[in-house]
């Protein structure tokens, strides 16, 4: 990660903590670091569901039929 190294380089000390908590978050790999596990940026598979569908411009009411989610009023 280009941004973490350049801080460190820097002597950024916050930044650089503040970067390597995000990379974290987001599942992105560091230098040596393992990348973690779990569920792609934090969502359930439920979530990653409905993001889906929303990337493929699906309507709320198209939404719910699909995934047998009550519409919202």
């Amino acid at each position: 990660m280009q941004a973490r190294e350049l801080a460190e380089q820097l002597g950024a000390g916050s930044p650089t903590a503040e970067l390597g908590d995000l990379a974290r978050r987001a599942r992105i790999a560091i230098a040596d670091e393992p990348v973690p596990q779990g569920p792609p940026l934090g969502l359930t598979a439920r979530e990653l569901q409905v993001l889906s569908q929303v990337a493929d411009r699906r309507s709320n009411r198209d939404i719910a039929a699909e995934l047998f989610i009550s519409v919202k009023r």
